[in-house]
């Protein structure tokens, strides 16, 4: 379900790296989280990079605003490469988009788990209060798992 990349990609990426090379650049600088996370992901959820890729755009988007005031200046974009203050914010952002992701799975499972629970629960109450309308003996599986 991952995205794949298409030719046309190439020739967006291609065209984009020659005309404004350092803006580019500078994209390409602040996507890495972005891609290590696409690329350690184990589940492979389209999902959960959007996530990542929402706070790490957000984190990107003070570098940028930069960039375009100074006109795309190449000064401006390495200025924006090797300030530490902004790497370490745009990686602070990735790894706060991967604490999201991990607890909201976390919770996720926690509720479709209770949620189980609960349904177990229910059709055994139900196939007890059968058994005793219809005076069906209960079977011996059931005794060992209700004890």
């Amino acid at each position: 379900m991952a995205p794949r990349l298409e030719w046309w990609h190439g020739i967006v990426v291609g065209v984009l790296a020659a005309c404004l090379p350092g803006p580019a650049l500078v994209l390409a600088v602040y996507m890495v989280p972005l891609a290590l996370i696409y690329a350690t992901d184990p589940l492979n959820e389209p999902y959960r990079v959007v996530c990542a890729a929402f706070f790490i755009i957000a984190a990107f988007a003070s570098p940028a605003h930069t960039i375009w005031l100074k006109d795309a200046d190449w000064d401006a974009c390495l200025a924006a490469i090797t300030n530490r203050h902004l790497l370490l914010l745009d990686w602070c952002a990735a790894g706060l988009a991967w604490i999201i992701m991990e607890i909201s799975m976390m919770v996720w499972r926690l509720m479709r788990a209770q949620q189980y629970r609960l349904n177990r629960k229910a059709l055994q109450k139900r196939a007890a209060d059968l058994r005793e309308e219809w005076g069906f003996a209960v079977p011996e599986n059931d005794k060992a798992s209700s004890a």
